[in-house]
């Protein structure tokens, strides 16, 4: 099992710093590097006011 907490990327829109030329991910982006790297089981569940999320994944 792997868990994984992020910010959304509406959430990193809002940063000064992560603007430009940082790399944002979707929802589904993670899901779809879930499964590469061999997990079948992915959960995403909103973290705060919509302000990240919680990836869970599992073999």
């Amino acid at each position: 099992m792997f868990y994984n907490a992020v910010l959304t990327k509406e959430s990193l829109d809002n940063v000064f710093y992560t603007k430009n030329g940082f790399k944002k991910f979707e929802a589904e982006e993670y899901v779809q590097m879930g499964k590469e790297a061999g997990f079948s089981h992915i959960s995403i569940s909103p973290l705060g006011n919509k302000y990240g999320m919680l990836i869970e994944y599992k073999k």
